[in-house]
């Protein structure tokens, strides 16, 4: 809990673990391609498990059921016992007291009830009667998730900074397993309740330890493409999956166990235990800093040697650091400023994700077919100009402009939808959809160079968990009047964005890395300037010695072949 001190200890070892190239320690190979890999996989893994409610419990056409042994058909039972909503439709929660008595009009709530046959075995809420007035029941699951993310996250993150990221990683995976597999076969809503809640929220630990992982690991040129690779190709495969489960007509049980069938990816952790290096340097712990980058090193065919030079190096460093002095550059990593950008990324953060979540939510549950695969093929084409902008434009820029985009968006959309304008509100919703992920990927990317790597953790747990409160009153809103009110939540979530550009005041202008870039850019251009100045000087001084020879009488030699 670092990041929450007055004055967070070991600054020193703040710079200290921020001041080495992974490239120069253990080179780029294997190592990081399998830890990009498995974070890919976890990316994939908590999206599945945060969406799964969206996919297995969509509303399903219910009515009150006839009495145990009634003989009545289903047609006839509506006509004589199911009375007419205002809208003059069946009631789904209603009932005559006695369906016999034509003249009797007094109703009361179901007992229990009946679904529609087609629809039924697709939706968990026909196993469980979560219908009418037993909605409250999933709701609370809703909830029990959220608080879940909110709860491993900013506990995953805290923990990792203390005692390293492999072990609470190893921990994290181990409950994962288990509990997907316990929610999977329960069969009182209860016990999946509970195994849905050490699911959700272990999943979001694997996903939280593994991008410090790889963002740790990855060399300084390749560290924010990475990242957002990762992001890239997790969010194109995990769109892909949800259309095509989304196209099939199975049970939710089955629906559920293809849905979150990549969790048990996860067990490749298992076969790569390394700890960060970068941790253990931070830590002090350069034995064990030296060992793992031994053992990276090997896997991508580095020289050894480099490696243990790179730790003599730091090794070095460690002596001179009680005559260290801060300069104003290394003042950043104070205490002051590491908690301001920590707020104002917790709530730039959380109006992120509700917006996210509601956006998503359209179109899993609400958009046709074809409007899905559109939003897949969108979003797809928006990573590659989003690559080329993350080279050339500073992060905190391009995420201004699409908050601004996405807010505007938003609010078109939320009148298109009140308006009943079909047609043009899926057109937006695409267009939403696309800008959505982009903005998500980018901000993750962003914050991962915000913090130093002692409170790393820490901070991007809390950052998740606030996230974890935007979704949770996304799911809120966007079920208002029985999901009839989604205008008003896309409204809302184009206001909060509109709002976040406030919270950026908070963060610098460029991140450590950025100004890394620039500052060798700077360096480059400098230094081509000085070689164009040198050449031209040399060739002033070859032309005016060639005419003072001349003007001397020499003459250049002649060949004997001439």
């Amino acid at each position: 809990m670092d990041l929450f001190y007055r004055h967070p200890p070991n600054n020193r070892n703040f710079l200290l673990s921020e001041s080495f190239d992974c490239f120069d320690g253990f080179g780029h190979g294997n190592f990081q391609k399998r830890t990009l890999l498995i974070c890919i996989v976890s990316v994939i893994v908590v999206s599945s498990h945060s969406y799964l409610q969206s996919v297995i419990a969509r509303d399903v056409d219910h009515w009150c059921g006839r009495p145990p042994h009634s003989n009545m058909s289903a047609q006839a039972w509506k006509n004589e016992a199911i009375p007419l909503d205002a809208d003059g439709q069946l009631s789904r929660c209603r009932q005559y007291e006695i369906p016999e008595e034509t003249n009797n009009s007094r109703t009361i709530p179901c007992k229990y009830w009946e679904y529609d046959e087609d629809q039924a075995m697709t939706t968990l809420r026909s196993t469980w009667d979560l219908v009418c007035g037993r909605q409250e029941l999933f709701r609370i699951a809703l909830l029990t998730e959220r608080v879940a993310s909110v709860v491993f996250g900013v506990t995953a993150g805290s923990v990792s900074d203390r005692f390293g990221r492999m072990p609470i990683l190893l921990a994290a995976v181990s409950v994962l397993l288990v509990s997907t597999m316990s929610s999977c076969f329960a069969r009182s809503y209860p016990f999946y309740v509970v195994g849905r809640f050490f699911a959700q929220g272990s999943a979001t630990a694997t996903y939280l330890i593994n991008g410090i992982m790889l963002f740790e690991v990855t060399t300084h040129g390749n560290r924010p493409i990475h990242v957002v690779l990762a992001g890239v190709v997790a969010s194109v495969v995990f769109d892909l999956w949800v259309v095509m489960i989304n196209a099939g007509r199975a049970s939710w049980r089955v629906k559920q166990g293809i849905f979150i069938s990549p969790t048990f990816l996860m067990l490749t952790t298992f076969f790569s235990p390394l700890e960060s290096p970068r941790w253990l340097v931070a830590k002090g712990r350069l034995e064990e800093a030296e060992e793992v980058m031994l053992a990276a090193a090997e896997l991508n065919s580095f020289p050894l040697q480099s490696a243990a030079c790179v730790v003599e190096d730091l090794r070095k460093q460690v002596e001179k650091l009680p005559d260290f002095t801060l300069t104003e550059t290394d003042s950043m990593l104070g205490g002051v400023s590491i908690r301001k950008r920590a707020v104002s990324a917790f709530a730039l953060y959380f109006c992120i994700a509700y917006a996210v979540r509601v956006v998503l939510f359209l179109v899993v549950t609400r958009a046709s077919y074809i409007v899905q695969w559109a939003a897949f093929a969108a979003t797809v084409l928006c990573f590659p100009p989003m690559l080329h902008l993350l080279k050339t434009v500073p992060m905190l820029k391009y995420m201004r402009t699409c908050f601004a985009a996405l807010g505007t968006l938003t609010c078109l959309l939320s009148l298109l939808i009140a308006a009943e304008l079909v047609i043009i509100s899926d057109a937006f919703l695409v267009a939403a959809k696309a800008l959505a992920t982009t903005v998500n990927i980018v901000f993750i990317v962003y914050t991962q160079e915000l913090f130093p790597t002692a409170v790393r953790g820490t901070a991007c747990g809390w950052i998740l968990g606030f996230g974890a409160l935007g979704s949770l009153c996304a799911d809120f809103s966007v079920r208002l009047e029985d999901g009839k009110r989604i205008d008003v939540a896309l409204a809302v979530a184009g206001s909060l964005l509109y709002a976040s550009m406030l919270g950026r005041l908070g963060l610098p202008r460029n991140t450590t890395v950025e100004c890394a870039k620039m500052t060798a850019k700077r360096a480059s251009v400098y230094t081509r300037k000085m070689l164009e100045h040198m050449k031209r000087t040399l060739e002033k001084s070859g032309t005016s010695r060639s005419h003072a020879t001349t003007s001397l009488g020499c003459k250049t030699p002649v060949s004997m072949n001439d």
